[in-house]
């Protein structure tokens, strides 16, 4: 039966379900919230004045530098990597002499840094370009109370 496919083989109410208390069984069935603290409903025929209450949300903004992230925070969506790495850490040509070792470590460290930072840019901008791409279109809902349904 439908009952012994959603209800384990060896499954039983707990021992403080006293099943006999036929009683207390009906009392756990009534529905016993009183609605005279409810107005009655009177109009059935407002569905146009509801209708003209109800919004929409805004369409998400097309662009993703129009976003709320973009436009409320000053510089979060700055995909410039200004972070150039040093002439003498590209060319090598300068001689630091006891602290060449130093120097090298921190050239290095700045170039790994600078593709990273390269790297990331590349992904923002090829994910914003694809946000950019998305068609908006418009919302979901309907503006005009005299409007035909969907």
């Amino acid at each position: 039966s439908e009952y012994q496919r959603c209800v384990a083989h060896d499954s039983h109410p707990s021992a403080a379900y006293n099943t006999s208390d036929h009683e207390a069984l009906r009392e756990d069935l009534l529905f016993d919230i009183s609605r005279d603290e409810y107005p009655a409903v009177t109009a059935y025929n407002d569905s146009k004045a509801l209708l003209a209450e109800v919004t929409c949300e805004a369409a998400p903004p097309q662009l993703f530098t129009d976003t709320e992230v973009c436009t409320s925070v000053e510089g979060f969506c700055d995909v410039s990597c200004e972070m150039p790495v040093p002439d003498h850490c590209i060319t090598g040509d300068k001689s630091f002499g006891t602290c060449e070792p130093t120097v090298n470590h921190i050239c290095s460290s700045i170039e790994k840094t600078h593709t990273n930072c390269e790297q990331t840019q590349r992904q923002s901008i090829a994910a914003e370009d694809r946000y950019n791409k998305h068609e908006v279109g418009v919302p979901p809902c309907r503006v005009d109370a005299d409007a035909p349904f969907a």
